[in-house]
């Protein structure tokens, strides 16, 4: 047995130290933590059998269409619901602050259940960035990037759709 394998072998039939304890224990808390986190933005809240969807299915291709650009009208849209519906997650504000969303989506906004974490509570999203991602003749996948105060930041998908000569969101792309 080599050197370096007998000294790893030391280390793992040593005992545990308190400091080390309490180390591991604060490693594993936050990963939990930071996953539960993740899982609560990332969940409607709504069964995938009730949530709003658009027309067609978007393509998984990047950029518009034919190589138009996406309405300007469809990004504003996405970037005022994108605002209401982040502090709404994060427990910042109610789901009737929530703008621009087509009237199934805001009624399954209404209906979810409101148990937002302490710890979500406290950070404080902003949406960095919003750009079409991809795009059918019917909706336009809208991509936002949101900066919560944690270290990484994370993409929100939203389906834009024309209803009655303006646009409003269907729905969470990926939800």
């Amino acid at each position: 047995m080599s050197a370096a394998a007998a000294w790893i072998r030391r280390q793992l039939d040593r005992p545990i130290g308190e400091s080390e304890r309490r180390a591991a224990f604060t490693a594993i808390s936050v990963v939990l933590i930071a996953a539960a986190l993740l899982l609560a933005m990332t969940s409607t809240g709504v069964p995938a059998s009730q949530q709003p969807r658009a027309p067609h299915p978007p393509t998984s291709t990047v950029g518009p269409v034919k190589g138009e650009a996406p309405p300007a009208k469809a990004l504003r849209t996405a970037r005022t619901f994108l605002d209401g519906y982040l502090a709404f997650a994060y427990g910042h504000g109610p789901a009737s602050a929530v703008k621009d969303a087509a009237s199934g989506l805001a009624d399954a906004l209404r209906k979810r259940a409101r148990l937002v974490p302490p710890a979500l509570r406290r950070l404080h999203p902003r949406l960095v960035a919003v750009r079409a991602t991809s795009s059918t003749g019917a909706a336009i996948v809208v991509t936002g990037l949101v900066q919560d105060s944690e270290v990484v930041a994370y993409p929100i998908r939203v389906v834009v759709a024309e209803h009655g000569g303006r646009y409003l969101v269907t729905g969470l792309a990926g939800a």
